[in-house]
């Protein structure tokens, strides 16, 4: 298994001649979790507002080749 903040994956993409076009962070939702609904709430408004993923469970990652 492996774990990637933002900064790794920007560091990565640069290192192959990529850039990241967009980044987006999203929670795994635990259904039937109320503790695990609220934190995943609190967490992602912070990333929403703040464009920080620092806080996601998940990363989705576009890649385009530096021209």
């Amino acid at each position: 298994m492996y774990f990637f903040s933002p900064v790794n994956l920007w560091q990565a993409a640069n290192r192959f001649g990529y850039h990241i076009t967009e980044m987006n962070g999203f929670m795994y939702g635990a259904s039937g979790n109320r503790k695990n609904s609220v934190g995943n709430l609190g967490a992602g408004m912070s990333m929403n507002i703040t464009r920080n993923f620092a806080l996601a469970d998940e990363f989705a990652v576009e890649l385009r080749p530096i021209a």
